[in-house]
């Protein structure tokens, strides 16, 4: 993933599909799930997001009885963000649903999945990430509408607004 944070993409494929063989060179099924999970990011980043959603969905029928539900949670979230990123909501909710789902009751490590830290905290966040990810921001979608009743906590948020597009709300 380092790669991708650095925009080198050519990179990071390049490193996926070595890590890719090798997982199937090893019958490591959750390694090989795990790095296609991890390049459909890089599919997102070159602006082929559909093809990240689909590639993940491949994954899931590919692998479902063979990975940790920790792992499968893992990629309901990935695909949720990819389609979130198409604007397929429907998609992007009922993918984070399953993820929560799966998601173990513990927060315990998963020694099978070293590579992998997800818990319900997390999910919270990515939650949060997709949604906010898929609007369409304005001035008028953060501060307008039901928040301009508020007050108090309000007050914030409106000078926030303010302050980012030059507006009061």
């Amino acid at each position: 993933m380092a790669a991708i944070d650095t925009r080198a993409v050519n990179d990071a494929w390049g490193h996926d599909e070595h890590a890719k063989s090798a997982a199937q060179e090893a019958e490591w099924p959750a390694v090989l799930a795990h790095v296609s999970g991890e390049q459909a990011y890089t599919l997102i980043e070159i602006g082929r997001s559909a093809e990240a959603v689909e590639m993940i969905r491949h994954v899931h029928r590919t692998h479902r009885g063979q990975i940790p539900a920790l792992l499968r949670a893992w990629l309901s979230a990935a695909e949720a963000e990819a389609a979130s990123v198409v604007g397929d909501k429907v998609t992007c909710r009922n993918a984070l649903d399953q993820a929560a789902r799966l998601l173990p009751e513990h927060d315990h490590p998963d020694p099978e999945l070293p590579y992998l830290a997800l818990n319900r905290h997390h999910l919270a966040r990515w939650r949060g990430t997709t949604w906010f990810g898929s609007l369409t921001l304005t001035p008028s979608r953060i501060c307008g509408g039901r928040w301009q009743g508020w007050t108090g906590r309000s007050t914030g948020l409106r000078q926030g607004c303010g302050a980012i597009w030059g507006t009061h709300c």
